[in-house]
């Protein structure tokens, strides 16, 4: 079981915008939960990772994803490839720290945020995983973190 988070968090960290080579899609999934508890899902760029523990994402201060979060931390976050299928759940939240935003940022967000990591606009998500169900190559591990 070991050997699979272990795996998975390095497949998050190669799909990462800011380790994947160029050209590469490397979006994930992301569930939030709107005000009426009804699933809203969109897909998003990781810009960071520290295992399956914390995921970073980027996104816009006025994006529907802020706002749901604001009203409700719960996420989920998918990532899928014919080779696997990582899902974690866990807590999400909102940051704006200048120097959080500037270690997160990646070539490309400038054609969304022109103001480059100091644009008002432009802010970080940190993902927080709680649960995980996570299959490599038909070999699975489902667990809880801490």
């Amino acid at each position: 079981m070991n050997e699979v988070i272990k795996a998975a968090g390095e497949i998050i960290a190669s799909l990462s915008a800011q380790e994947a080579e160029e050209g590469i899609e490397t979006y994930c999934t992301l569930a939030l939960v709107d005000a009426e508890g009804y699933p809203f899902a969109s897909t998003i760029n990781v810009s960071r990772s520290e295992g399956i523990e914390w995921v970073y994402l980027c996104t816009g201060l006025s994006s529907e994803k802020v706002r749901l979060i604001q009203e409700n931390p719960r996420a989920a976050l998918c990532f899928s490839h014919p080779n696997y299928n990582l899902s974690l759940i866990g807590d999400i939240e909102v940051i704006t720290e200048p120097d959080i935003k500037e270690f997160m940022w990646y070539d490309g967000l400038k054609f969304i945020f022109t103001g480059g990591p100091s644009d008002p606009r432009y802010c970080v998500l940190q993902f927080t995983t709680k649960r995980y169900k996570l299959m490599i190559d038909y070999e699975e591990a489902i667990g809880g973190m801490g």
